[in-house]
């Protein structure tokens, strides 16, 4: 499970405190997905748990050092190398593997470096607390997750986001909501069923 006050999160050895006192504020925040998540049966430790958008890596470092196989997709190929820089400062048992792909993609995401398939990933992450970050929640949820292709059935999304999705429409794509919390939705869903959306339906998400 994740430790609020975990001290293998932060150091006070030169230059790297700054860095890791990010890690530890993302890894203090993200105890609480872990201790939601065992309130509905679900352990968090070492279940495959992938950020989609992971950025400079904060959040999949968060992850990977307690113990969670942590894995990540990014768009842009700068930010990895950055992410991979950010690494290094920290004591990671595993390092995460982040892959450089269109998350909205099929074809791109479908299997990371150490051979990870996306449909065996256990957990899902989107974090999304801007205009753009809501039309990005709106869009992982519909053309990423969702779907044949999409994440396997059983597998645990959880959104964070000002857009709060409708139970009929979770329904329609096939999720059910686990857990929903505040204004500023967050809201942890699991994957029932894989629906074929009509491609008329997955666009109007595109916006």
């Amino acid at each position: 499970m994740f430790m609020a006050n975990d001290p293998s999160t932060i150091s006070r050895q030169g230059t790297s405190v700054d860095r890791r006192y990010h890690h530890l504020t993302f890894a203090n925040n993200l105890a609480n997905f872990a201790r939601e998540l065992e309130m509905v049966g679900i352990n968090t430790r070492y279940r495959k748990f992938c950020d989609i958008g992971s950025g400079n890596g904060y959040v999949v470092a968060a992850f990977s050092l307690h113990d969670c196989p942590a894995y990540g997709i990014e768009i842009n190929a700068e930010l990895i190398q950055d992410a991979n820089r950010r690494f290094k400062f920290l004591p990671l048992q595993t390092q995460p593997v982040l892959l450089n792909a269109n998350y909205y993609d099929k074809t791109e995401r479908e299997e990371f470096e150490d051979g990870t398939k996306f449909r065996d990933i256990d957990l899902f992450f989107c974090n999304s607390y801007d205009y753009d970050g809501l039309r990005h929640a709106r869009r992982v949820l519909v053309q990423v997750l969702a779907g044949p292709a999409g994440a396997k059935k059983g597998s645990i999304a959880y959104i964070t986001s000002w857009w709060n999705p409708t139970d009929t429409l979770l329904d329609r794509i096939g999720f059910k909501p686990i857990m929903q919390e505040g204004s500023l939705t967050t809201k942890m869903l699991q994957k029932t069923k894989s629906v074929d959306l009509p491609e008329e339906f997955i666009r109007s998400f595109d916006f």
